[in-house]
């Protein structure tokens, strides 16, 4: 069986803020057309990665690669159209409709002498279709629900239209339906669309439903990654989250189950 080609993947890389080091020598590798999650205790290294992987964090030492090409050298609007982010938090401007902000993601697609297109007419209302949108469109983004407001941040991104697909803890802070909706939108992206998303999610049971490859981080470092039945053990849960677990097959999608029992620190 081929290797998956690798879209996006970051060589030796050191990560820091300020005089702070939180990674060093790291190496990871993004599968392309595949659903990557990372996962890790907080403060870890999962969003600093993250935001290195989408160059908003310039490496101390190392490089970050797009397609074989150094994303720090790559012109701002040509990796905007290859590679997209959704923060952790993000804040929308006051008053703005959910169009008016999903339009905002066509701006990488746009010139000078060439502005708003029938082309951007019609990605916008794709993105807003695929999210469940359009019926909301003119309404203001800040009158939305947390699961909708989400979705109107995961239209910008498809509006954008890039390839690649990096989301830092898209279902924090939202209620259990929502944070599926979030998730199976992300699946059908990437099932029907061939998009390479890259997750940062907290819930393991999750992320083993979701991910055809998982990241574990742990002190700022890569302790382990591939596909989640070898990756997700109940050793590993004891070293890196420091829980004594059982891990079953999930009767719904026959991907792992975790069941936490207790904390290490309990003993």
């Amino acid at each position: 069986m081929t290797a998956p080609k690798s879209a996006l993947r970051g060589h030796d890389l050191s990560l820091n803020y300020g005089e702070r080091l939180v990674s060093e020598h790291l190496n990871v590798e993004i599968p392309e057309g595949k659903i990557t999650v990372i996962i890790g205790p907080n403060a870890c290294g999962k969003s600093t990665l993250l935001r290195a992987l989408s160059r908003l964090l310039t490496p101390k030492h190392g490089h970050v690669l797009l397609d074989g090409r150094d994303v720090q050298r790559m012109p701002a609007k040509e990796f905007a159209r290859k590679l997209g982010l959704l923060p952790q938090q993000s804040i929308a401007p006051a008053g703005i409709t959910v169009g008016d902000l999903a339009a905002r993601g066509r701006y990488p697609h746009q010139n000078l002498l060439q502005q708003w297109t029938e082309a951007d007419e019609a990605a916008v209302e794709k993105a807003l279709r695929a999210t469940d949108l359009l019926e909301l469109v003119d309404r203001p983004v800040d009158e939305l629900s947390g699961g909708q407001r989400q979705r109107v941040w995961i239209s910008l991104l498809l509006a954008q239209n890039p390839p690649v697909m990096l989301l830092d803890e898209p279902t924090t802070f939202l209620d259990i339906a929502n944070q599926l909706e979030v998730l199976e939108l992300c699946y059908r992206l990437n099932r029907e669309e061939d998009r390479t998303i890259v997750l940062v999610l907290h819930e393991l049971t999750q992320a083993a439903r979701f991910a055809d490859h998982l990241i574990v981080m742990h002190g700022g470092q890569i302790v382990r990654d591939g596909p989640v039945q070898d990756v997700l053990t109940e050793d590993l849960l004891q070293d890196v989250f420091r829980i004594n677990s059982r891990i079953i097959e999930d009767p719904v999608s026959g991907r792992p189950l975790v069941i936490p029992i207790d904390s290490v620190r309990t003993h």
